[in-house]
């Protein structure tokens, strides 16, 4: 650089020097040939040898990794540039700036992007984000594998719209709660593809970032299975083993639902109570094995004789109930069709034993406030009345 004297509000050429040489800058000036007529020393020091190859790049900025005798690396933003000096004369200037700290961090930040896109993607939860009206930004491959859908069928979609008809009439209030709460939690159901619904318990949390619109991160785990796990050991509870009946658990859960929207609506009803004849003689004749095909018989005679609204059950060894909401008229018309079902079974099993039943029949009537038990007792008494008109039929 010349000495000539260089006013720059009173600064000369030698303290300009100082003021480079001293600076945390580095920095570089050559000629249109690629010479290189100022390195100071900072530039020196840090580059040595590579301040030559600095002078070859294209680019106008770039960052430089330079290794340490540590084994450490320094990063180093480049910036260079042309200008004109006296008499016209071309050459290029260039400075350096330590962004090591900066370059690291940005590292960092890139790693753990990396990181957590691995996490999202490779988690066996399922995660989504959505906005704040439902519409979904990003679906994790689990969520997908476990759906059946690509990531091109839902992303840009509503969640609304790949929910269960119970889950989609209440998301609107889903929606209002992360709105105001900024959270939300509890069971979603998803339709996947192929109809079968998925139980979703969910925790999810809005996200609010400084200039940017709000969204929603959800985090689900999958509990169809046990969802569907807990549905059979209740059906197994209130199930019989042998016919496939309710038992008297089930009945009784089943039936005081229906009775009590029997009354609510001013619906007669009816409760049959069903005993088979004769079994006890029938178990000491022939074996226990033929008093269950008697038993599997008249479960399937009530299956055939009632309706599939109806509520049917096995409540004791040789007893069967049965609630119907139905006018009074038609009870003899069940008990018609029910005894056509036993004799067909009689004319056509070829056993050397026959099926036959009792059957009492009590009625609610809407004005009343009768219970499903007080029913099923009236309906007890009158079968035993039926019974002793034939005192053969009390030895069972």
């Amino acid at each position: 650089m010349d000495d000539d004297r260089i006013t720059r509000g009173g600064a000369d050429a030698e303290t300009l020097r100082t003021f480079l040489d001293r600076g945390p800058i580095l920095a570089f000036i050559r000629d249109d040939s690629g010479r290189y007529l100022y390195v100071n020393r900072g530039m020196e020091q840090q580059f040595g040898v590579l301040a030559a190859d600095l002078g070859g790049r294209e680019d106008s900025a770039w960052i430089s990794a330079v290794p340490q005798p540590d084994s450490s690396v320094q990063y180093w933003k480049i910036v260079r540039f042309p200008f004109s000096g006296p008499a016209g004369a071309r050459f290029v200037g260039g400075v350096a700036v330590n962004v090591t700290d900066l370059q690291q961090a940005q590292e960092r930040l890139a790693d753990s992007e990396r990181r957590y896109r691995h996490l999202v993607e490779n988690s066996q939860g399922l995660i989504c984000t959505h906005d704040m009206e439902g519409r979904l930004l990003t679906v994790n491959q689990a969520a997908l594998t476990l759906t059946g859908y690509t990531a091109e069928q839902v992303v840009g979609r509503n969640l609304r719209e790949v929910l269960s008809p119970s889950s989609r009439q209440v998301f609107s209030l889903y929606l209002e709660r992360m709105e105001h709460a900024g959270s939300d939690d509890g069971m979603m159901y998803v339709q996947a593809v192929g109809g079968r619904e998925l139980s979703w318990k969910y925790r999810n949390v809005r996200v609010d970032e400084p200039g940017k619109p709000s969204y929603v991160l959800g985090h689900a785990q999958d509990v169809t299975e046990l969802r569907e796990a807990e549905q059979h050991l209740r059906q197994l509870a209130m199930t019989d083993d042998l016919t496939g009946l309710l038992n008297r658990r089930g009945f009784l859960a089943n039936g005081s639902r229906v009775m009590r929207d029997a009354v609510e609506h001013g619906k007669s009803a009816a409760v049959f109570y069903v005993d088979i004849d004769g079994l006890k003689a029938i178990n000491d004749d022939h074996g226990h094995d033929a008093g269950s095909t008697l038993i599997v018989a008249a479960a399937e005679a009530m299956k055939n004789s009632f309706r599939a609204a109806d509520v049917l059950a096995r409540i004791g060894g040789d007893e069967f109930v049965a609630l119907v909401i139905v006018p009074p008229e038609d009870v003899a018309t069940i008990n018609k069709r029910l005894k056509w079902h036993v004799d067909k079974f009689n004319t056509t099993s070829a056993l050397p034993y026959s099926l036959a039943m009792s059957i009492g029949v009590s009625r609610l009537d809407p004005e009343t406030s009768a219970t499903l038990e007080g029913l099923v007792n009236e309906a007890d008494t009158a079968m035993y009345r039926q019974k002793r008109i034939n005192p053969e039929m009390l030895k069972s």
